[in-house]
């Protein structure tokens, strides 16, 4: 009997894990799901770190092979300083988080412990609805189909270039986007390689159009959300936001939950 209820719950969990790859790979391309509230630290990263390793294979997403990272402000470099998003409250930026890694990411898991005293509301942009609106200016499409520099910031103790388009398309023909202007400027910068003047412009157009209300979708995750995308498929980013406390370095995990700043977990998975 108890063998007979344990298949049958885990055939249960198959077919919802089957559902929510479906959904992400095919039809909306995000999803927040909600009940991963916990009191403490420790158990919310079980909780999350399970479920992610259920969706997909975790990826090292640093250069000390961590797989799991924590998002919120340390307080120390800014983004145009050599800071990693996730380390610091900068808003704007829109990007995808596979970047800064060759191989793209299939499934961004960002799930939220504490949200901040004020903004930090996630900003959602599907890839197909900018590419609909780049349709209009043929010029700045192919442009963005060339191969510009990109970095692998954070990702080894090395410093490493490599060359990728911005807009790509999936075997369905669903436009992929890779981009974060300023880590693409930076990898210019120290390949010796200035943006040309069509490139700053097919930037500028792709700004400006991500920059659009029509394409952008807002939420505000509560603690116990998770949200996840389909990384290439839907750009994000955040608004800036202030927290309640002063910014920490480090945070232990017997920490309660609900004495923290602004505090996410973030997986990169593949399929």
């Amino acid at each position: 009997n108890a063998k007979n209820t344990s298949q049958g719950h885990s055939e249960l969990l198959n077919e919802e894990l089957r559902y929510i790859r479906n959904l992400i790979d095919h039809e909306s391309h995000v999803l927040i799901l909600d009940g991963f509230k916990t009191d403490n630290l420790a158990s919310f990263k079980s909780l999350v770190w399970t479920f992610g390793s259920l969706l997909g294979a975790p990826m090292v997403q640093n250069h000390l092979g961590h797989k799991m990272i924590e998002v919120y402000d340390r307080g120390g470099k800014s983004i145009e300083e050599g800071a990693r998003y996730h380390q610091t409250r900068q808003g704007a930026y829109v990007h995808n988080d596979g970047v800064s890694d060759p191989l793209p990411i299939d499934y961004l898991i960002l799930a939220c412990g504490q949200k901040a005293l004020l903004g930090g509301e996630s900003i959602l942009i599907d890839a197909s609805a900018v590419y609909a609106e780049l349709m209009k200016f043929p010029n700045v499409l192919e442009e963005l189909k060339c191969d510009f520099y990109f970095e692998n910031r954070g990702m080894s103790e090395e410093e490493q270039l490599f060359k990728a388009p911005i807009l790509s398309f999936s075997d369905e023909g669903i436009p992929l986007i890779r981009y974060f202007r300023v880590y693409i400027e930076s990898a210019h910068l120290k390949a010796g390689v200035p943006l040309t003047p069509s490139q700053v412009q097919a930037l500028d157009f792709l700004d400006t159009v991500l920059d659009q209300s029509s394409v952008q979708h807002r939420v505000l995750l509560e603690p116990g959300q998770v949200l996840i995308s389909a990384d290439n498929k839907f750009l994000h980013t955040r608004t800036h936001f202030i927290d309640a406390n002063a910014p920490r370095e480090a945070i232990g995990d017997a920490e309660p939950l609900n004495g923290l700043n602004r505090y996410m977990l973030r997986l990169w998975l593949r399929r």
